[in-house]
């Protein structure tokens, strides 16, 4: 089990490595990174590693902490992983996933989402809005089909489904992250009703859901601030000067390209080599937050486990350290700290952002709620779905039927989304009450000590609790 797990390890080196030259348009990539994901699954399907895991987790429940602690850690993970790879490697559902992705890119999912959030030509927004349901309803049998497919493999391998299965996999249950959602639901349910109602004033008419965050975008343009009057590079090397580790002592390499997303961090090695690249269409608000964004995650890989892929947190776990970061701008004292904004400023920039971040929250939500029913009833009409949780979520109808497919292509994903955002929130303003509510190395060392390099030897679940 250890050799796997440490060969697991390099293989997700090389295979960041070989993502970062392939988002760079470095050719012959493509191929390199699918025979890393072929030795993957060989590794995993090898039949010795079930008894070794087995017996080695038998093992290490009789020693019980230390070294065997540990052990019996990464054996109860690796058994998670083996069990979802059954689910996730399965021929018959990758090659349906892969089919529904090829149709995601052809029908141009991402820019059409763009031009919802950021045209200022009605119109252009309403074609967008056909467009979305016209390729929703479109490819709904395809991914149809893919649901009865995922959820039979799942039931194959003992789980009552696929959400089940995935949940399982992550350290969760539908009830958890149900309650999760309905909290900040109730918590963030007035910043939607008043972000409503402000459109509606200043457009003259109810203004539906899928206009909202245009709507909010441009009634916020005091974000657009920071970067006007103060570069975000310098945004953060102020920032990690304060927090006590100026930017050179980090191993992270900073870049902008022209690249078709915002930005995205690669672990190459460890400790030793992280690299972020971002997108030089970024300006305003955006080219901060995915700044930080990324070094969020660049912050967990400088001081995560080596060595043992297992103790690296799940992808979940990685975005909620990701939104911590993001966290430092949404604080007006702190904003005004580290940019040349006065006070009022920030405090108009914060304000903006944080009816922003609440709305599209509670969309992200509702989205994530969308593909639980659908994967646990397939056979409705998704667009009587989409209605019914679009009214359960939001207060509100949604008679549009462009219902979102954006989690198809990678099910179960965007909750990771919604939950990172809820954490990170309450986790910072909890970190910033024990730290004195400060800038100060405190918080940094915090986040080392507490989030950072306990890796996955912590379930995330505890390592977010005070």
């Amino acid at each position: 089990m250890e050799d796997t797990d440490k060969q697991l390890y390099w293989l997700r080196n090389r295979l960041a490595e070989l993502e970062y030259w392939r988002d760079l348009e470095r050719g012959g990539m493509d191929r390199a990174i699918r025979e890393v994901h072929a030795t993957e699954r060989r590794l995993l399907a090898e039949p010795q590693l079930g008894r070794d895991i087995e017996r080695q987790g038998r093992r290490s429940a009789a020693r019980g902490v230390g070294r065997a602690g540990c052990m019996s850690r990464r054996a109860e993970l690796m058994g998670r992983l083996i069990d979802f790879s059954r689910i996730e490697n399965d021929g018959r559902l990758r090659a349906a996933l892969g089919r529904i992705g090829q149709e995601f890119s052809r029908l141009r999912f991402p820019e059409t989402m763009a031009t919802l959030m950021k045209s200022s030509d009605p119109h252009r927004r309403r074609r967008a809005l056909v467009c979305m349901a016209g390729a929703g309803a479109a490819l709904e049998p395809q991914c149809r089909d893919m649901v009865r497919l995922a959820n039979a493999v799942a039931e194959q391998c003992g789980y009552a489904g696929y959400v089940e299965a995935k949940l399982s996999f992550e350290g969760l249950t539908g009830a958890e992250v149900g309650a999760l959602f309905r909290r900040w639901r109730d918590r963030l349910m007035p910043v939607w009703r008043e972000a409503t109602s402000d459109a509606t004033r200043r457009w003259g008419s109810e203004i539906p859901p899928h206009d909202l965050l245009y709507a909010l975008n441009t009634g916020g343009r005091a974000q657009e601030a920071i970067c006007r009057r103060s570069a975000c590079d310098g945004v953060m090397i102020r920032l990690l000067e304060r927090l006590g580790a100026p930017l050179e002592a980090w191993p992270v390499y900073i870049s902008r390209a022209k690249i078709p997303f915002n930005g995205a961090c690669y672990r190459v090695q460890p400790g030793r080599d992280v690299r972020i690249l971002l997108s030089r269409a970024l300006t305003g608000y955006a080219a901060c937050f995915y700044l930080f964004h990324e070094f969020g995650h660049a912050a967990y890989y400088s001081h995560c486990p080596q060595g043992s892929e297992m103790l690296i947190d799940s992808q979940l776990s990685r975005e909620i350290v990701a939104e911590i970061w993001t966290r430092f701008l949404q604080n007006a004292e702190f904003l005004s700290e580290l940019t040349s904004l006065d006070s009022r400023r920030a405090e108009a920039v914060v304000a903006a952002r944080a009816r922003y971040d609440g709305c599209r929250l509670l969309l992200t939500i509702r989205d994530s709620m969308f593909t639980f029913e659908v994967f646990r009833d397939p056979e409705r009409p998704w667009s009587d779905v989409w209605s019914q949780v679009t009214d359960e979520w939001l207060g509100q109808g949604d008679p549009s039927g462009a219902f979102d497919i954006y989690d198809m292509p990678n099910p179960m994903d965007t909750k990771n989304y919604a939950i990172a955002q809820a954490v990170a929130t309450e986790w910072f303003e909890e970190a910033l009450r024990r730290c004195g509510g400060r800038l100060s190395p405190l918080l940094l060392e915090a986040m080392v000590a507490r989030l950072y390099h306990p890796g996955n030897l912590k379930d995330w679940q505890d390592k977010f609790t005070w």
